[in-house]
């Protein structure tokens, strides 16, 4: 199984940009940086209940999936229950 992630660098180098003016101007960002980290992690989530990828494409279902029956990924629920965020002052 091989995966896609398609990153635009410049949208995050403006965003970066942004979020370190913000940052220059509120000090800690930790409680923004956390609702983010928390956006991610619910959307990661949903995205393995609904089998697919950010952008929507369905996920090719596994060789267990198939054979077996069950979600892709999702055999025992551990990747699932793994996504998990830290916020920082500035990151997350």
């Amino acid at each position: 199984m091989s995966a896609l992630i398609r990153i635009d660098l410049s949208e995050l180098v403006a965003m970066d940009g942004r979020l370190e003016a913000l940052h220059a101007r509120s000090g800690d960002l930790r409680p923004l940086m956390d609702r983010i980290g928390m956006a991610m992690e619910t959307t990661t989530h949903e995205r393995f209940e609904g089998e697919s990828a950010p952008d929507g494409t369905p996920w090719k279902p596994s060789i267990r999936a198939r054979e077996e029956g069950g979600k892709t990924l999702t055999d025992s629920g551990r990747l699932d229950d793994s996504v998990t965020h830290r916020a920082g002052a500035g990151s997350v």
